[in-house]
């Protein structure tokens, strides 16, 4: 039915339509009793699928190191940053 490079990217895509709802169910405040800590979760949820989408569709995953590094640095940095200027306004 499907070739392996087919398979993955479908299943890839399912699993980050999956991210999507659950940031949607954190996003509106369901996860957890502040919002604060509920929309910090959705952040880091949409950051990871930074990460992801970086990996498998934009090919990184296959790429050299330092262009890994400099993804996933990124995605971690931005993630550390921002949850600390949220969490700690």
């Amino acid at each position: 039915m499907f070739n392996s490079s087919e398979f993955r990217y479908i299943s890839v895509w399912l699993f980050l339509l999956v991210l999507t709802l659950v940031t949607l169910w954190f996003g509106t405040g369901h996860g957890a009793e502040d919002i604060k800590y509920s929309s910090t979760v959705a952040l880091l949820i949409g950051l990871a699928k930074v990460g992801v989408v970086g990996s498998v569709f934009m090919h990184v995953g296959n790429a050299p190191l330092p262009i890994k590094i400099i993804l996933y640095g990124w995605c971690l940095i931005l993630s550390v940053v921002l949850c600390s200027i949220y969490l700690l306004k």
